[in-house]
């Protein structure tokens, strides 16, 4: 049985595939971290629960407003001149 931060990590990583978002931009976009993501993988500290709904909740956000994202990621990505690859909605 996987434990609840085993899920969530899982559930980053399914994220991650499906935008194509590496783990420093989405910590600073869900908390201003860049380290979130690798304090999480690294289990560095268990996360409080309202990181974890912090987490869900922007996870849930993003695919709910699928578009108004992508168009987040590439504003944000091609500020800093990288290339965002083409991901099939």
């Amino acid at each position: 049985m996987k434990t609840s931060v085993e899920k969530l990590l899982n559930d980053i990583d399914k994220f991650q595939i499906e935008f194509g978002i590496r783990d420093t931009a989405l910590g600073r976009m869900i908390s201003n971290s860049p380290a979130l993501v690798l304090r999480l993988r690294t289990g560095a500290h268990s996360p409080r629960a309202e990181t974890v709904d912090m987490v869900y909740k922007f996870l849930a956000d993003a695919r709910a407003n699928r578009i108004a994202f992508r168009a987040r990621l590439q504003k944000k990505t091609s500020k800093r001149g990288e290339v965002i690859a083409a991901i099939a909605a």
